[in-house]
């Protein structure tokens, strides 16, 4: 019996060995397989990737079905099958996996997105829906199916889940802004509109980003129109945060003046105080909207007579005063002819200007702006014709306010003005001390020399003329050293000839003072000379443009001809010009204007007119149609 056990019990001993080197085995056998089918998969992506898919796609289908349960070799199987359109393996696949994770989101998803892009877009949706409404327990999972939709460039679908989505949790913050956009992409811009506002409705605090949403949105011309319609509607009933949202939108869409009085309503009713009208003020004098932006001004004077804001108020008036007066001029029946009367015929702009820039000057809690209203009023006081003033703010500055940045620009006024009345020495040291001030801008020493020059040449002074020219002909670029090229062609080409150069001064001061018919007389005389073909020119040139300035258009249009069809005239396309300009803007003669225009540019590639030829072709050609 021993020995039996003794056998038995080495055979048991044996049994366990084998078994544990069975184990062995087995577990060897199991840890080489995943090995060997990573392996694979490595050999199928460069398949893949060297354009052989269907041996990708039979090494990908093997290694799937040995090892299903690995997410990674699932995705590049079914990823193969939908790039090569086999959908129904993709499809069948995509549903094996789903028996076993049947509230997969991902799984779902895919399914969907075969069935769409194999055709069936409705199998699709209705795989989507099923979803969430079998599985769904949050928000994100009907933002992660409408990105789906989304992927196929489904919109309204993906809209509607979000509209699903929205109902279901009550939550628009989370959804209204994609919905929004998805609107905005289907150019429903009504419904754009009024998804956000509904999310306004629900949170106020969302006021700031629904703001920019309704801008950003609004850069579409026909986006801001259907925006605007459903702002007024909902603002039926004044509402603060609509009625500031419809006001930026009436200021994109250019609606200025409905922006102005929908701001005043947002003033009234919020009691405000005028502030933030002093800002939209602002904002359309820096727009150019200088007639509304001086409405506005006068508008917050009467209103808060009492406010701390007066002083900005009146200034910003003054100032959009004084840019209104340059626009009207401007824009005026006679802004296009090259000589102006000085003095305006209309001054009430003026005088309200003048009396604002009073109050403001008298002011001495702030110096800078007293200081500035001082340059304003000299400068007003000198257009208007009443230098005497003028010169009573001009030199105070000039003489006691040197370091600041109105000096300068007041010697200049106080300059011109002497040379107006024909006070040359005033007008010389008032021009040669502008060096002598601190100047922001440094182009107003060439221009204060230019000036300088020009009252040498204005009192017949050549040789001091010639001088300060010399120095501004060291410095080329800008439009003063420009001016002075042209000048110094008459100067060099006729200083020999110093009585006509003389009396050519002579006419051309009084061009400068505005008094055309003593400047005619001379002109006439200098037309007439043999000596200098320049000086004649100019002379021709320059009656023409007197005739022009007294509306004498058929006078100043024969001189204007004469001078371009004379083979050896200097300013023959300027001559053009002039005739051209004559017949569109004081004739109304759309068809000899274009002809002008189009002589200039054939018989003169080369003249600095050409892109103003062109310009007004294009705008007389659009009037036409």
């Amino acid at each position: 019996m021993r020995g039996l056990n003794t056998i038995f019990n080495m055979n048991q001993h044996i049994i366990r060995k084998l078994a544990f080197i069975i184990v062995l085995i087995a577990a060897g056998t199991l840890c080489a397989q995943p090995a060997d089918s990573y392996n694979k998969y490595l050999l199928a992506q460069s398949y893949e990737q060297a354009g052989q898919p269907e041996k990708a796609l039979s090494i990908y289908a093997e290694i799937y079905n040995a090892w299903p349960q690995n997410p990674e070799y699932f995705q590049a199987y079914n990823n193969l099958l939908v790039k090569l359109k086999k959908y129904d393996k993709s499809i069948e696949i995509i549903k094996t996996e789903l028996k076993l994770k049947p509230a997969d989101i991902n799984l779902h998803g895919l399914l969907g997105k075969t069935y769409f892009m194999s055709g069936d877009d409705e199998e699709a949706f209705r795989i989507w829906e099923n979803y969430l409404e079998t599985y769904a327990a949050n928000p994100v999972e009907y933002k992660v199916i409408s990105n789906l939709c989304i992927e196929q460039r489904a919109y309204e679908k993906a809209a509607e889940i979000l509209r699903k989505g929205n109902e279901r949790f009550r939550s628009p913050a989370i959804f209204s802004y994609e919905i929004s956009n998805l609107y905005y992409i289907l150019m429903q811009y009504r419904e754009c509109a009024r998804e956000l506002l509904s999310l306004l409705k629900a949170d106020p605090n969302q006021y700031g980003t629904v703001e920019n949403r309704f801008q950003f949105f609004g850069t579409k011309e026909e986006a801001v129109k259907d925006f605007i319609a459903v702002l007024e509607e909902e603002n039926s009933s004044f509402n603060p945060g609509i009625a500031k949202i419809l006001s930026r939108l009436y200021y994109q869409n250019k609606n200025y003046a409905a922006a102005v009085e929908l701001d005043k309503e947002i003033d009234s009713e919020l009691k405000e105080s005028g502030s933030a009208l002093v800002n939209l003020a602002q904002r359309l004098s820096a727009d150019k909207q200088y007639r509304l932006s001086v409405s506005l001004f006068r508008y917050l004077l009467e209103t808060y007579p009492q406010s701390g804001l007066i002083p900005g108020i009146k200034i910003g008036l003054a100032r959009a005063l004084e840019e209104s007066i340059s626009e009207e001029r401007e824009n005026s029946g006679d802004a296009w002819k090259p000589l102006r009367k000085r003095i305006p015929a209309d001054l009430s702009l003026y005088k309200e200007a003048i009396t604002l820039y009073t109050e403001i000057q008298g002011d001495i809690r702030n110096p800078q702006l007293s200081a500035e209203a001082s340059l304003r009023l000299g400068i007003l006081y000198k257009q208007t014709g009443d230098y005497d003033k003028a010169l009573d703010y001009l030199l105070k500055i000039g003489e006691e306010k040197r370091n600041t940045p109105y000096a300068a620009s007041a010697l200049m006024a106080a300059g011109e003005i002497y040379l107006l009345r024909n006070n040359f020495p005033d007008a010389i040291n008032a021009f040669s001390n502008v060096q002598n001030t601190y100047m922001p801008d440094p182009q107003v020493a060439g221009k204060a020399k230019y000036m300088l020059m020009q009252c040498y040449f204005f009192k017949g002074d050549l040789d001091k003329a010639s001088e300060v020219l010399g120095q501004l002909m060291i410095n080329t670029g800008d439009d003063v050293n420009n001016d002075a090229l042209r000048f110094s062609l008459i100067l060099n080409k006729n200083f020999n000839d110093s009585l006509s150069l003389v009396k050519f001064a002579m006419a051309e001061y009084l061009v400068f003072t505005a008094d055309y018919s003593g400047a005619e007389k001379l002109f006439r005389e200098l037309s007439l000379l043999r000596s200098s073909l320049l000086i004649v020119n100019i002379s021709g040139l320059r009656l023409a443009e007197i005739e022009t300035v007294r509306n004498n258009y058929t006078e100043a249009l024969a001189i204007a001809n004469r001078l371009a069809d004379d083979p050896v005239n200097l300013y023959g396309d300027k001559a053009l010009m002039l005739a051209a300009d004559i017949c569109s803007k004081g004739l109304n003669d759309a068809g000899q204007a274009i002809a002008y225009y189009e002589k200039l540019l054939i018989k003169y590639p080369a003249s600095i007119y050409l892109d103003k030829a062109r310009e007004e072709i294009n705008n007389l050609k659009k009037k036409s149609i």
